[in-house]
């Protein structure tokens, strides 16, 4: 690996009222049934209901009813990573099963702590997003995974053992940085959570 790079991922969102404006703006029926649209692609992820039209396109409608800041929330992308899912995901036509393993996995991989006087709920886990960049020269990724994984844990500080993993496949455009590449996202024991992004 040539660069290695971290960064904080915002995690205040303790509750899914956090979507409720997708209801409310014309987004998502009262029934729960996403709005449809025209098919379109965003590079290659077709586009066929106003839900994806809020999360890719810019010039969408709905696009500003999240901030830029909202956007930046674990919360939401955890929401936005299952929306789209990869080149070969199987689209929901209502609402409610994304929001519901948004929130189940959100509660598994978030703690938090109820303030003992205001009792004001707040998350207590940090959130990283690491990018390690493999030069192209390299060719295929390097394996196995969790040794570049240790290197970049070291490299900020972490442990690189007691880690559970997920994986994904990102299309070209589905990151943060626009490119093709492969997502590992893991917890620690201690409610730590990172993303390791290999691009292609």
């Amino acid at each position: 690996m040539k660069n290695i790079e971290a960064t904080v991922v915002p995690c205040t969102q303790v509750s899914m009222s956090f979507f409720d404006r997708l209801y409310t703006e014309g987004v998502v029926r009262e029934t729960g049934h996403i709005v449809k649209c025209y098919d379109e692609y965003y590079d290659d992820i077709p586009i066929s209901d106003e839900l994806r039209k809020v999360l890719l396109l810019e010039d969408s409608d709905h696009f500003d009813l999240f901030s830029q800041s909202e956007r930046e929330e674990f919360l939401f992308r955890l929401f936005k990573h299952l929306c789209l899912g990869g080149t070969h995901c199987q689209f929901e036509d209502v609402l409610d099963p994304y929001l519901e393993t948004t929130k189940a996995l959100y509660k598994d991989l978030v703690s938090v702590q109820k303030h003992p006087e205001t009792k004001e709920i707040s998350v207590t886990s940090t959130v990283f997003k690491v990018a390690a960049y493999v030069p192209q020269e390299q060719g295929e990724i390097p394996e196995p995974l969790l040794s570049h994984f240790s290197q970049a844990a070291q490299g900020i500080g972490l442990s690189s053992g007691q880690w559970q993993w997920w994986y994904q496949d990102l299309p070209h455009g589905s990151s943060s940085h626009h490119m093709q590449g492969h997502q590992w996202t893991g917890q620690n024991g201690d409610g730590t959570i990172i993303q390791v992004l290999l691009p292609r």
